[in-house]
């Protein structure tokens, strides 16, 4: 019974994936209207290397084309507990499958909001295809999924294709309900 439901968790894992990274035309920016009938690139230099130096090799994981995506913690079934749930920052996760368009498309983002919380945040990737026991636990059903953690548990999660204000939102979220906090102890 559980090796049925396992099948049928990939199996629409990967549809969803597929479904999800190939969109009839990429928007101009994650979040923007696909019906607009402008398409220009946010930042030309960084879409170009985004679109050509992606391996299509499935043997390769790490995104060589974004260095900071590399520098993320990566994170298994084995170093969950320590290095997400035991932190003592809280801890940002980008769950994706490699070569998905739709995951390759959030890279930029992804990496400026690295960029802007790189002290108060530690920043994590977590392959699904490789960990489902994580990918089930939280309920993983589609790539790219952010999930925000603080002081071991889960606080928000979001999934698709997002502006980085989405992003940078999530992230606040934890800043206010430690403000909140902090007054509240006073």
């Amino acid at each position: 019974m559980m090796r049925e439901l396992l099948l049928a968790f990939v199996i629409a894992l990967v549809i969803g994936s597929i479904i999800n990274g190939w969109p009839k035309h990429k928007p101009a920016q994650p979040g923007a209207d696909m019906n607009s009938s402008t398409n220009s690139p946010i930042d030309s230099s960084t879409n170009a290397s985004a679109n050509s130096s992606v391996s299509m090799d499935p043997e390769n994981t790490e995104r060589k084309d974004f260095p900071d995506f590399a520098s993320f913690a990566s994170i298994n079934n084995a170093n969950f507990e320590q290095q997400v749930l035991k932190s003592g920052k809280p801890v940002f996760v980008e769950c994706y499958v490699p070569n998905s368009p739709a995951c390759d498309q959030m890279l930029p983002l992804v990496a400026a909001v690295a960029k802007s919380h790189e002290d108060s945040l530690v920043m994590a990737k977590l392959n699904v295809m490789d960990n489902l026991v994580i990918a089930h636990r939280y309920s993983i059903g589609t790539v790219p999924t952010f999930l925000l953690f603080n002081k071991g548990t889960l606080v928000s999660k979001l999934n698709g294709i997002l502006p980085q204000q989405r992003l940078e939102a999530m992230i606040a979220s934890i800043n206010q309900s430690a403000s909140n906090t902090n007054q509240s102890i006073q």
